[in-house]
């Protein structure tokens, strides 16, 4: 779509000579970082929200999903466009026998240690019988099948990672076992699932599978969000160096200062995770 194309779908007529009569203000702000942010040109400016993502689609289409994240949150608000932290202990207590987790791989997500921890506060641990978890590939799926049954019969909860490096048993054998989930499940079985996102694989998950499961995904923060996080982290790093630094200084280390030291060696190490 072109911008001559895009004058004619307006409601009130707008001619061409009030674009290029405005060569310049039109340029400039096309070549603005967040053009979204700022007025349009002119009388354009009292566009109504909606004709001016029009203009985005055919002027700027790489901001077009900025703009419309501006439109969703002046029209319906601001929650609407917020993407809920990963919280699986709130996601869990709306799964049942039948009802899987489905956790996307993201950067930030620890699906495996998220599970392990929430087991361990609801007593369903590896120790007690009442947790496993696979990582698919490399000839795991009948041991994440014989898991899966196992659980289902006496109740457990049954962690398989990376099901998309084995795509075909997860589109066979393992979308058939979801379906039929609901048929004789104990009620304290659970399953939870991780993958990569779907754009990322050459052949893609079973849509029955991904509709009958409770999705989650981490959504890295935005905005002031992060930089807020990555100036807290850089603080807490560089104290933490500096006690280390006034350590070593010191001629003789005494057990307090061995404490102090080390203290500050882990709040270091934390801060660069």
């Amino acid at each position: 779509m072109r911008l001559h194309t895009c004058l004619y779908l307006f409601p009130e007529p707008v001619c061409a000579c009030c674009v290029t009569g405005a060569s310049k203000r039109w340029r400039e702000w096309m070549e603005l970082e967040r053009p979204e942010d700022e007025p349009l040109p002119g009388d354009w400016k009292r566009m109504p929200e909606f004709d001016r993502l029009l203009l985005f689609r055919a002027l700027r289409p790489d901001r077009l999903t900025s703009a419309l994240t501006k439109f969703v949150q002046s029209m319906i608000g601001t929650k609407y466009v917020t993407s809920q932290p990963y919280d699986l202990e709130r996601s869990f207590q709306d799964s049942s026998p039948s009802v899987p987790i489905f956790v996307f791989l993201s950067p930030g997500v620890d699906v495996a240690g998220s599970v392990e921890a929430l087991g361990r506060k609801l007593n369903f641990t590896a120790d007690s019988g009442k947790y496993a978890s696979v990582s698919l590939g490399q000839g795991q799926e009948p041991i994440a099948m014989n898991n899966l049954n196992n659980a289902h019969k006496n109740g457990g909860w049954v962690l398989l990672q990376n099901i998309h490096l084995t795509i075909d048993w997860t589109s066979g054998p393992l979308e058939k076992k979801v379906d039929k989930l609901a048929e004789g499940a104990h009620p304290d079985f659970r399953l939870f699932l991780s993958a990569e996102p779907p754009p990322a694989l050459e052949k893609g998950l079973p849509i029955s599978l991904l509709q009958n499961s409770i999705k989650l995904t981490n959504e890295p923060p935005e905005g002031l969000k992060v930089r807020v996080w990555e100036w807290v982290c850089v603080c807490v790093c560089v104290y933490a160096w500096a006690c280390l630094h006034a350590c070593a200084r010191l001629a003789c280390f005494s057990p307090g200062v061995r404490a102090v030291r080390a203290r500050a060696l882990d709040t270091c190490m934390l801060a660069r995770l």
